[in-house]
């Protein structure tokens, strides 16, 4: 992976464990953040961030979320030519970015976010 690819990948993590770091738990409890990043069986490579946190409110939308974070991971995502899944539970969130296992740098460095 290229190194601005893999610098991309990065803040699309970032973002997902800011907004843990922000909403897992209101009361200021510390979160469990688990990382995973694995070879999936059709040559794409997933890096899932998940949390154990309160969970979102009661009538979330990840696909439709409008936070800056949420879009954009998901813009990240699509400049990748990856995806981006967010699941939601009543005690955690998890997000998973897929990627082809040979991603290539897919654009010019631009940043147009408060996380590039």
């Amino acid at each position: 992976m290229p190194p601005a690819t893999a610098h991309d990948v990065g803040e699309i993590l970032n973002v997902s464990v800011e907004n843990t770091v922000r909403h897992a738990h209101p009361a200021g409890l510390s979160a469990l953040v688990a990382l995973d990043c694995r070879r999936l069986s059709d040559d794409h490579i997933s890096v899932d961030v998940s949390d154990d946190g309160v969970g979102p409110p009661e009538h979330f939308d990840a696909a439709s979320a409008s936070g800056r974070g949420f879009v954009y991971m998901r813009e990240q995502a699509q400049l990748l030519g990856g995806k981006l899944a967010i699941q939601t539970g009543p005690l955690s969130m998890s997000v998973r970015l897929t990627l082809p296992a040979q991603v290539q740098e897919a654009r010019p460095q631009t940043r147009n976010s408060q996380w590039g």
